[in-house]
């Protein structure tokens, strides 16, 4: 080495967030969506993500088991060996408060049954890895299904434990004028495809066919969403696991995502965000259905309708949508996320929680390139298993 030569150091890149994805062909430039995730998994590891705060600061942390399974859902896979011990921890506290509580959503409530819309997150939770199988559970849940199977595809609300307790289900204010709601069925035939496909592939595809029939003008309304954009993802999640293994149910889920894409487009927006409000001729389960008019943007509408156009060819129409949606959503991130409710229920205030809003503000923002991916049926015949097969 010569003498005068002082080697030099490199100064150490310092890097303030994980490399932002490519969406649509740009790479997003706004490191607070994944602060967003960094805050989503300190909250999991923290204990039981509150479902009742509406955003108040002061108002108690009451968690339940489906805020943390909604959460674990919208996270998606573990990315370290950190999110890997936290999501496992997670789904054990999660699965021993389940079972003590059942699947309902309130477990402080004594009087408030089980419902098939948290059964259904709890179903999509069952084969997580490391997650230890609780005896008799797969019984319990197929007696479930059977006391409250309605017709072909077709399953209640909220789920009675014997025939006599229907009755006393139907006439308690929650209740509306049908036991079914299509948006809840969308969800728990979805949830069963990933468990037991092959012993429910007929309930599934009747159902499937049946939630087909009963859009309006391409989307599917939601009895306990304000909005179209929930019911409407609901059944594109259900028609993509089957456009998997069937040619012909891929032909109707392009179709039905095209027809969806088509009616967003002329939905009223106002800043990027779609507007949320009851659809019109749909029972709204809230004593003041005024406040979800169409004046009412929603983080939650905007997210859903996001997580919809992901399932339709990315169209020059299509993209624009997306880009204009996922910039109003990281403008509102930027600066600051409020309570938004998650459902419509009766009572003297909706319900729902920051955490919620937050997990799926970042469902659209860090997930909504994911789509529905339906490979060659040449790529798939002979390599899937028979759990895949519905």
């Amino acid at each position: 080495m010569a003498p005068n030569h002082r080697p030099t150091r490199k100064t150490p890149r310092v890097r303030t967030c994980n490399r932002p994805p490519i969406l649509d062909g740009a790479r997003s430039c706004s490191c607070d969506v994944y602060r967003l995730r960094a805050s989503l998994w300190a909250e999991v590891a923290r204990g039981v993500p509150s479902a009742w705060d509406r955003g108040l600061p002061e108002a108690p942390r009451l968690g339940a088991p489906f805020a943390l399974a909604w959460i674990l859902e919208a996270l998606g896979p573990a990315r370290t060996r950190r999110e890997q011990r936290i999501r496992h921890r997670a789904l054990e506290v999660w699965r021993a408060w389940a079972r003590a509580s059942g699947w309902t959503y309130d477990p402080l409530d004594p009087h408030l049954g089980e419902d098939a819309d948290d059964l259904a997150m709890a179903l999509r939770l069952q084969g997580a890895r490391g997650l230890r199988p609780i005896p008799d559970e797969e019984d319990r849940i197929r007696a479930l299904l059977g006391i409250n199977h309605l017709a072909p595809g077709v399953y209640r609300t909220w789920l009675a434990h014997a025939k006599g307790e229907m009755e006393m289900l139907d006439r308690r204010s929650y209740a509306s004028d049908r036991p079914d709601h299509d948006e809840v069925v969308a969800n728990l035939l979805e949830a069963l495809t990933h468990v037991d496909p092959i012993r429910h592939r007929e309930e599934i595809r009747a159902g499937a066919g049946r939630l087909l029939l009963h859009r309006q003008g391409g989307l599917l309304a939601s009895s306990w969403y304000p909005g179209w954009g929930y019911g409407t993802w609901r059944l594109l999640e259900l028609t993509c696991r089957l456009a998997r293994r069937d040619p012909e149910w891929a032909r109707m889920h392009r179709q039905v995502s095209i027809e969806a894409a088509s009616s967003f487009e002329c939905l009223p927006r106002e800043g990027g965000l779609w507007l949320a409000g009851p659809p019109p001729g749909v029972l709204v389960h809230h004593g003041d259905a005024t406040r979800w008019s169409w004046s009412t943007t929603s983080l939650h509408e905007t997210a859903w309708v996001l997580a919809c156009l992901s399932h339709a060819p990315a169209t020059r129409s299509v993209r624009e949508l997306r880009r204009e949606g996922r910039r109003a959503l990281e403008v509102r991130l930027s600066s600051g996320l409020v309570y938004e409710p998650a459902w419509i229920t009766d009572g003297p205030a909706c319900h729902g929680a920051l955490d919620l809003t937050r997990a799926i503000v970042w469902r659209a923002l860090g997930r909504s390139d994911e789509g529905c991916r339906i490979a060659p049926p040449s790529r798939t015949m002979g390599r899937r298993s028979r759990k895949d097969d519905v």
